[in-house]
């Protein structure tokens, strides 16, 4: 969403997305646009399989500093006040649903405008891809994917995993088998739930600068040994670089120019009771980066609930363990703990999703020595009704690492008008970073304001 001037620095980035969608086209596609703070957001009813373009939107929006909230900049004390943007976005796709396989793919061209910076105009691309199949009728695999370039001010207002699942139109039946079992219903829970890895850190921008290209792969395999017992493995791999531009002085101190993570896992999960599930997952993850090359193995114990018919939780808790190969800082070895859990809440016109991970590393190859991370989202819409209200929150803390401790959270909240063809959203999101980079205290914050109008050639259910 912005006047694009293609920089030297941007082709790199320009490239790549046409390039991943001709590759994975004839394999797999997604099926809507995105949803969260400030973007499109509500599904159309089914128009069928096949081809379909998916609609357009205009936005207009306000940050309170032209630059992102969380960099560190070469030019100590640089203000360049705040900004005005304005941008527009195309999105169209391809899907194929089947008696045992479901398939989609979402393409997203987007142009971003900056009013006071023009030279910071640029063109984005991003794609959404999955598939899923029976093998058998116990036997199930799934394949999916992503990958976007993006500005910082562009990732403000991108919607987490749980703001998606919060405004997809679901039953407490729905959550419960998606979140306890692994079984899922509901075809759009299933395309959010197994797909790829998304990048949502608030310290995104502190760690990769002012724009960046993100992209993920994930792969499952599960099988139903019974109506109880479900055993699964996977793989996934993700890749965050910096796109750099010919301002250094904007891009600020890059503190990690790309990572790649790699992950494997495998586990099972037993229905106690058709509401209650418990079980056991072991993982193993590598990452690369400037100041890491190390693996990590992690076990621990996962239990979940469903409680009457609104309330969900569920946790897990363990211990890993950190093998370096090579890296930057020193690490102190040893075991330490994991655990994670989250709270559901769900009634007929709202949506209530939290959850917490405590980490003995962190996957952005920061060299952190544990990483807390904690999201949330809040939907409330009465069916049939034209208003809805949104929001969302992520917070991050690295710590441990010799070069920095980083403690970042945004969070935002909006309202939404509903028509048949036409969304209106307004949203506001604040952030705040806090930390100790370079035995100097740092704290900044940020304000942006974002309107968005979209239009849907297919009808929207409200």
């Amino acid at each position: 969403m912005r006047k694009i001037v293609l920089k030297r620095g941007y082709s790199r980035g320009f490239w790549r997305i046409p390039a991943v969608a001709i590759a994975l086209l004839p394999c797999a596609f997604s099926q809507f646009m995105g949803q969260g703070l400030g973007m499109p957001g509500v599904q159309g009813e089914p128009w069928g399989n096949g081809f379909g373009f998916y609609g357009v939107s205009a936005y207009a929006a306000y940050t309170s500093t032209a630059v992102p909230f969380n960099t560190v900049f070469p030019l100590v004390g640089e203000d360049l006040g705040p900004n005005y943007l304005a941008g527009g976005s195309a999105s169209a796709g391809w899907q194929e649903i089947g008696a045992r396989t479901i398939a989609h793919i979402t393409y997203t061209i987007s142009y971003d405008a900056s009013i006071r910076y023009s030279s910071w105009n640029s063109l984005n691309h991003r794609l959404f891809f999955g598939v899923s199949h029976g093998l058998t009728p116990r036997l199930t695999w799934s394949f999916s994917g992503s990958a976007a370039t993006m500005r910082w001010d562009q990732f403000l207002f991108e919607p987490t995993a749980l703001s998606e699942v919060s405004q997809v139109p679901s039953t407490f039946d729905d959550l419960v088998q998606a979140i306890l079992a692994g079984n899922y219903s509901n075809n759009q829970l299933a395309s959010i739930l197994t797909g790829a890895p998304v990048l949502e850190s608030p310290a995104s921008t502190f760690i990769y600068g002012t724009r960046f290209f993100t992209s993920a792969l994930n792969t499952q395999l599960s099988y139903a040994q019974s109506v109880r017992l479900r055993i699964y493995a996977g793989a996934s791999g993700s890749r965050t670089e910096t796109l750099a531009s010919d301002r250094p002085q904007i891009d600020g101190v890059v503190l990690v120019p790309n990572t790649t993570t790699v992950n494997a896992m495998t586990g099972f999960s037993y229905a106690l009771t058709p509401l209650s599930v418990i079980g056991f997952e072991t993982t193993g993850s590598r990452v690369f980066s400037r100041y890491e090359n190390a693996y990590t193995t992690t076990g621990a114990v996962t239990a979940g609930r469903a409680f009457g018919r609104h309330w969900i939780a569920n946790g897990r808790g363990g211990a890993g363990t950190y093998f370096p190969v090579q890296q930057t800082f020193h690490y102190k070895p040893g075991p330490r703990y994991v655990a994670g859990g989250g709270l559901t809440f769900k009634a007929n016109s709202q949506t209530v999703l939290l959850q917490f991970n405590h980490s003995i590393t962190d996957s952005t190859g920061f060299g952190a020595q544990t990483g807390n991370s904690g999201s949330g989202a809040w939907e409330i819409h009465r069916p049939g009704q034209r208003w809805a209200f949104f929001s969302q929150g992520t917070y991050t803390s690295l710590t441990g690492s010799t070069l920095s401790n980083v403690n970042a959270w945004l969070a935002g909240a909006g309202i939404a008008r509903l028509d048949r063809h036409t969304t209106v959203r307004l949203a506001y999101m604040y952030g705040r970073d806090t930390g100790l980079i370079s035995n100097t205290i740092e704290s900044r914050h940020l304000q942006a304001v974002n309107l968005v109008v979209s239009w849907n050639p297919h009808p929207m259910a409200y």
